[in-house]
């Protein structure tokens, strides 16, 4: 055994180029050109296949984003709107004095529109009841639980959805869909062991109750609401949702008594429930919202809109809700 491995290590030594005095050979300019030539012919198809999975998965993510934003935004406003007691139609949000409410609410030439919008547009705007928890805390730093006898508290508030095109910022290019809440505090005449009067929670700036005594029917008369004056705060802070089709595509429609409210990707068709005369017995108020996303902005941030052939980036989400609550007349 010895032997055979002493005549391999010989063999081995002996057909070394360097050991007989031969230079070794490396490659010719040819055999290099080739090579490279065949190494194109196949990484260049392997890196077209990786970049289009990777396009192709970029696409997707955008897509199945999208879908989950515009759903969780949906459920969002369909549970802040089973509480609601009445929804304005259109007609209460776009004219002003008795007959709507247009200049009491944030508005693009008013106040409370974030800086830079260039629409700043109320689609959804309802009454509703607000549950506070006996922790809640107001300004002052006063609890509902100081004026309830440590319990929790329904208040009135009242709650707007924006469809807000422009801005700049942490923002897209496309549309997003803003949020505002003013609700009410509690009053009471309670004394406390001291024999003082208990402190109050205090009201959101801008807030001021509507008023059923008003002459007319319960639509007119909620449309006579006014703000309290006091609109420092009163604003469109709240993002719910961003990247929302900003095109006019048609995607939703509304019955023959309701009034359809936006023209965009949000769009609500809203029936007051309000009787023709102020004796009638009103019924509850009801929206169907649309809403409607925008994946292709995601991929290329511009105000790229959804058109029939984009289709496949534009989730659509809808909801119908029936408010709850009455509003009587008096």
């Amino acid at each position: 055994m010895v032997n055979i491995l002493r005549v391999i290590r010989k063999s081995q030594y002996q057909s070394t180029p360097c050991r007989q005095g031969k230079k070794p050979r490396g490659f010719t300019l040819i055999e290099l050109l080739v090579a490279i030539i065949l190494a194109s012919l196949i990484i260049t198809p392997l890196l077209g296949f990786m970049i289009n999975f990777l396009q192709t998965d970029r696409r997707e993510q955008a897509k199945t984003t999208s879908e989950q934003d515009i759903q969780s935004a949906i459920d969002y406003i369909a549970q802040d709107l089973r509480q609601a007691v009445y929804i304005y139609d259109n007609d209460g949000l776009t004219n002003t004095g008795n007959n709507g409410i247009q200049d009491q609410i944030p508005s693009l030439n008013g106040f409370g529109c974030p800086a830079g919008a260039t629409t700043c547009q109320p689609v959804l705007v309802f009454w509703k009841r607000q549950f506070l928890e006996k922790n809640a805390t107001d300004s002052a730093g006063t609890t509902v639980g100081d004026i309830t006898q440590n319990n929790d508290a329904f208040v009135y508030a009242l709650v707007g959805y924006y469809l807000i095109e422009g801005g700049s910022g942490i923002w897209s290019n496309a549309a997003r869909i803003g949020r505002f809440e003013i609700r009410n505090g509690i009053q009471t005449s309670r004394q406390n062991s001291n024999q003082t009067s208990s402190p109050k929670f205090q009201s959101d700036p801008a807030f001021q109750m509507f008023n059923l005594n008003a002459a007319g029917t319960l639509e007119e008369k909620m449309n006579q609401w006014n703000n309290s004056g006091t609109t420092t705060n009163f604003n469109v802070t709240t993002t719910l949702v961003d990247y929302v089709d900003q095109s006019s595509q048609t995607f939703a429609s509304c019955n023959a008594n309701e009034q359809r409210v936006g023209t965009k990707g949000f769009v609500a068709c809203v029936d007051t429930g309000s009787p023709n005369n102020p004796t009638d017995l009103p019924g509850p108020s009801s929206a169907r919202v649309y809403l409607r996303g925008n994946a292709f902005a995601r991929l290329q941030n511009t105000n790229n809109q959804c058109t029939p052939e984009r289709s496949s980036y534009c989730p659509t989400a809808t909801i119908q809700v029936k408010a709850n609550g009455f509003l009587y007349t008096k």
